[in-house]
């Protein structure tokens, strides 16, 4: 690639119908890297390791890892007496806890920036808070940090009206760490406006912050977006949605295959962005293909 414009970099093309863009942090975050090089050492050592739900949402990667003994289970009994992952949105403790007493061992694959919430978490419930998390309450991530922050716990999220329970007097706001920071501001003012006693910690993560501002960059100059990544990734979901509220023409695949030419007619910029959990080969295939159809001469 040639050419940098912020965080985006211009894919060389020679005598291309098209220019393409790509985010410069495409691939694995730091997390997520981390937790797949964790589950392949241990499955070396181990010859067969499970994860609790997929390790990543990412289909292609979780069929590659299972090829290399490190398989998916949905609950304890599944695992036997195997060694379990924890991925990298981390574990329920009272998931942890029922290993242990299985004398089922844990390698603990969780983000740093989680096992940070999930320590806030910790902190604002043996103080007294009561917690609110800014999330999507189905998510992994989130089912962690509720473990951590006690029955009482709120979660809230972009769709929510914020009541909070029990007229609490203090009350202490962690966030999932792929929300949106302008989501996390508008709840945080929210209940400032409800309680005498609010502390806040930010635990949005720096790179999905990062990721978003740079595809905003993106749909901002180029005429389609392709987004990659899982369709039950919450990161390259919200990356899809920053790009449509762009006003840009924005399509959310998984594999390079499922490009169309006709997106493409009439159009003189491409841009790449990438979710979290999306391997750089996958990139990489998409970007060799658009190049393809870029050099192609038009069909009618």
């Amino acid at each position: 690639m040639t050419g940098e414009y912020g965080g985006i970099q211009k894919v060389q093309i020679k005598d291309g119908r098209f220019n393409v863009w790509c985010v410069k942090d495409a691939g694995f975050c730091f997390g997520v890297e981390r937790a797949v090089k964790m589950a392949k050492d241990a499955a070396a050592r181990f010859g067969r390791v499970y994860s609790l739900g997929p390790l990543i949402h990412n289909k292609d990667v979780v069929e590659s890892l299972e090829r290399e003994g490190i398989c998916v289970a949905e609950s304890l009994e599944q695992v036997g007496q195997n060694a379990v992952i924890a991925r990298s949105h981390g574990l329920p403790p009272e998931i942890a806890q029922a290993a242990h007493k299985r004398r089922i061992e844990i390698i603990d694959g969780t983000c740093p920036f989680v096992k940070k919430a999930q320590d806030y978490a910790k902190l604002l419930r043996n103080e007294g808070y009561h917690i609110v998390i800014v999330g999507n309450a189905s998510h992994p991530e989130v089912k962690g940090l509720l473990g951590f922050s006690g029955r009482d716990a709120q979660v809230v999220n972009a769709d929510t009206e914020l009541e909070l329970t029990g007229n609490p007097a203090r009350v202490g706001i962690i966030a999932q760490t792929t929300e949106r920071i302008e989501v996390f501001a508008r709840i945080v003012s929210n209940v400032v406006s409800q309680a005498k006693e609010v502390r806040v910690f930010n635990t949005v993560c720096d790179s999905a912050i990062s990721r978003r501002e740079n595809t905003r960059r993106l749909a901002n100059f180029c005429d389609v977006v392709i987004v990659i990544g899982g369709k039950h990734s919450a990161n390259t979901n919200q990356l899809t949605a920053v790009s449509r509220q762009c006003g840009t023409q924005t399509y959310h695949i998984e594999r390079p295959e499922q490009l169309m030419p006709e997106w493409f007619k009439g159009k003189h910029s491409v841009g790449v962005t990438v979710g979290a959990s999306t391997p750089e080969w996958i990139t990489s295939a998409v970007i060799d293909r658009l190049r393809e159809s870029s050099q192609s001469p038009v069909s009618e």
